[in-house]
């Protein structure tokens, strides 16, 4: 039996598979975008939910610059069209 992976541990079921492994998809691609730096903080910060201080100990960096390169990441993925496109589509979807 495989062990969840601490990325999957605390969601809720999906209601619709197909639309969760779309988005899925579309983020995994986003964050292929980024460099390294900024892709190892959101995966430590947003997807195992490692505190500020626990990433800066993970990376040996400094809190202020988890930060930097957390906030320069979000603006990146901001700017990405495609995931502005599937959140517009989810949205209505949702209506």
């Amino acid at each position: 039996m495989r062990t969840p992976s601490p990325m999957s541990r605390n969601r809720p079921p999906v209601a619709d598979p197909a639309a969760a492994l779309t988005v899925s998809h579309a983020v995994r691609a986003a964050l292929d975008t980024l460099g390294v730096d900024q892709r190892q903080v959101l995966v430590l910060r947003y997807f195992l939910d490692l505190s500020e201080a626990q990433t800066a100990d993970v990376l040996r960096v400094a809190p202020g610059t988890v930060k930097s390169r957390a906030s320069r990441a979000i603006a990146s993925l901001a700017k990405d069209s495609s995931l502005r496109e599937l959140l517009v589509t989810r949205n209505e979807e949702d209506r």
